[in-house]
C-alpha cells in the first residue's frame, strides 16, 4: 500500500484506524525523503527516471517539490532521452498515467508514438503482432518471447482507456458504479474512441479534433 493509498483508505476508516494509518503514512514519507530524496536538486538517490516516477506515483514526493521533480523528469525523457522513457517493467506499471495526471499528456504521447527502441511504436515498426516482454525483443533469442508476460502492455493500455479516452473511476464510487469521462486526444491523433464493459455500468467514451474550417 502506497502513501496515498494510505490517505484515501483513511476516509473510509474507523477514526482509530484512520488515525493510524495516517501515522503511517507519515512514517514512510518521511523515512523515504531523508533516505532517497535531494531537495535541493529535486531528484531521487539514483536519478533515474523510474526514481522519479515511483515517488510521484506513490505521494511520496513533498509538495513543495512536486513541480521541480516533475519537470526534471520532463526534461529528462524529451530532452536528454530525446522523447524516450529509460526504465522497464517496474517504472514503466505507473509512468504512462502519471505523466497524463500530472498534466503531461503530450510527453505520455510522444513516449508511445516514437519509432526508435524504446517505444511501443518501435514495436510497431518492426512488425510486431503484440507487445514484447522487453524493449529490446527483436534483437534477443527465443528465450525472451513469453505471450503471457506482457506487462509492458499493462501501463500502455490502462493510459490509453484513462487518459487518451478519458474514462475513469470515480473514487467516490467505486467499482465503477460511476465513471468520470474527460477525454484527452493529444499529438497529431484526431480522435479516439473507447468501449468497456461493467457490471454496474458500460461506459463510452471519445473525443474527435475539430479542423480549422471544419464542422
Amino acid at each position: 500500500m502506497n502513501a496515498t493509498s494510505h490517505s484515501k483508505s483513511s476516509r473510509h476508516s474507523t477514526p482509530t484506524i484512520a488515525t493510524d494509518l495516517e501515522k503511517n503514512r507519515k512514517k514512510i514519507h518521511e523515512a523515504f525523503n531523508k533516505r532517497f530524496f535531494d531537495p535541493e536538486s529535486n531528484t531521487c538517490r539514483s536519478r533515474t527516471h523510474c526514481s522519479c516516477v515511483l515517488p510521484l506515483a506513490f505521494g511520496l514526493v513533498p509538495q513543495a517539490n512536486c513541480r521541480a521533480v516533475t519537470s526534471n523528469l520532463v526534461r529528462e525523457i524529451m530532452v536528454r532521452r530525446h522523447r524516450h522513457v529509460w526504465m522497464g517493467l517496474v517504472g514503466m506499471g505507473w509512468a504512462m498515467r502519471k505523466l497524463n495526471y500530472i498534466g503531461r499528456a503530450e510527453v505520455a504521447y510522444a513516449v508511445a508514438t516514437q519509432t526508435t527502441r524504446p517505444s511501443w511504436a518501435y514495436m510497431v515498426a518492426k512488425s510486431a503482432s503484440g507487445v514484447w516482454e522487453r524493449w529490446d525483443q527483436d534483437t534477443q533469442g527465443p528465450g525472451m518471447n513469453g505471450r503471457g508476460f506482457l506487462t509492458l502492455a499493462g501501463d500502455l493500455n490502462a493510459w490509453s482507456y484513462q487518459g487518451l479516452a478519458g474514462v475513469n473511476p470515480d473514487p467516490e464510487r467505486p467499482v465503477f458504479k460511476q465513471v468520470i469521462l474527460r477525454p484527452r486526444p493529444v499529438g497529431d491523433l484526431e480522435y479516439v474512441r473507447r468501449f468497456a464493459k461493467r457490471p454496474a455500468v458500460q461506459p463510452a467514451s471519445g473525443g474527435q479534433r475539430n479542423r480549422p474550417g471544419g464542422s
